[in-house]
């Protein structure tokens, strides 16, 4: 069995308009609430082998926050750009090339792909995923290349604001 979480990026901040889109910071409450869901993750006894972050410094900031709650060694965080406003099938494209050894994986990233990802595999409509959301989706495969948008159920949906 493999699971897959997708963590939106924590609440960026658009004060300085002359940033690219993908340079733009984490706002302190973006930085807050990666740490309440990193807490609540491992209260959950959710155990990540690995992290793998879209290059935006928005989620690679929401990715290394959470490593560190966590435990988990910020240095092995891998960055795709395949998970920068890519679509999804360049996401599900990633996942296809996850390691095998691997049966947790933390991806961090943006909407709207991972709202209508999670939206798949959902028992009811997802308006949307917030920033820093959760969405843990269960597939029953041995393998990551054996994922597609039909085989897998969530099993896992959080978000900051349900837990201030």
């Amino acid at each position: 069995m493999k699971n897959l979480y997708l963590i939106r990026h924590g609440k960026s901040s658009w004060d300085d308009s002359s940033l690219p889109d993908k340079e733009r910071p984490l706002k302190r409450r973006g930085e807050k609430d990666a740490s309440l869901m990193a807490k609540l993750l491992v209260n959950r006894k959710i155990v990540p082998d690995a992290f793998v972050s879209s290059p935006a410094n928005r989620a690679l900031s929401t990715a290394k926050i959470m490593a560190e709650k966590m435990g988990f060694d910020k240095k092995e965080i891998a960055v795709n750009a395949l998970l920068y406003f890519q679509g999804m099938e360049n996401i599900l494209q990633v996942i296809h090339q996850l390691n095998e050894r691997h049966n947790t994986v933390f991806i961090f990233g943006h909407n709207p792909d991972f709202t209508e990802l999670a939206n798949r595999y959902s028992q009811k409509t997802i308006d949307n995923v917030p920033t820093t959301g959760v969405a843990g989706i269960e597939f029953k495969v041995k393998s990551w290349k054996d994922v597609s948008l039909k085989n897998g159920r969530l099993i896992f949906f959080e978000y900051p604001s349900n837990h201030k």
